[in-house]
Formats: C-alpha cells, structure tokens, sequence
C-alpha cells in the first residue's frame, strides 16, 4: 500500500457569468423548439436515456432550472461547504430528483400539460 498513488480529482475551470448564461439561454432554446415541433406519441416517446419518455426527461430538467434558480436568487455568502463530487454523491442513494421527476411527469396528465409547464 505504501506504492499508492495520490488520487487527483479534476476540477473545472471556473467560467464566468455571461457565459453561463449565454450557454444556458441556448440549452434552453433548443429543448423548447425539440419540444414544440413534437406531438403527443413523439413527446411520450422514448428518450436517449434508458426508462426515461421525452417527457420524463424534459420534467426532470425543468425541476432543475427550478433549483438552479432558487440557488441563484439566494447565495450563501460564505465558502462552500462540499465539492463538486459531494454534492453529486447525496443523490447516490435513495429516492433522487430523477425518481420524482418521473413520477410528477408521468402525474401530469395530457403532454400539453407538461409542455404548459417549459412554454
């Protein structure tokens, strides 16, 4: 044990505001016009991620904006209190944002009403 090699974890350079932004504002763009240009079957149909419909998928990231703009609007002030790979790992075990996203989605009737909740 004593030949261990120290493990490194890569961390991401920071990148600034506007860009953020500006890469956020194009994500977006593009899943709303994926989505108008989708009907019903289209929209309830398989996604690139296995067990998930469009429409799960799509819910799931619309819970996340969610969050993300709750954490913008409020800032912690003080240094971080875990890193990158902490925050992740709280999502590990258990029931997840993505376990719920499918279930609220698949909850929401008819896919206009979910489409209702991205327009």
């Amino acid at each position: 044990m004593g030949n261990a090699k120290p493990v490194t974890v890569a961390r991401p350079d920071p990148v600034t505001k506007s860009y953020a932004v500006g890469a956020l504002e194009t994500a977006y763009r593009r899943i709303t016009e994926l989505v108008a240009s989708l009907d019903d079957a289209g929209f309830d149909g398989p996604s690139r991620c296995v067990g998930w419909s469009r429409r799960d998928l799509l819910f799931h990231v619309l819970l996340d904006a969610q969050r993300a703009l709750v954490s913008f609007a409020s800032p912690d002030p003080g240094p971080p209190d875990t890193d990158y790979v902490g925050y992740w790992s709280a999502y590990v075990s258990g029931r997840t944002t993505s376990t719920r996203g499918r279930t609220l989605a698949s909850s929401r009737g008819p896919p206009r009403r979910t489409r209702a909740h991205v327009a």
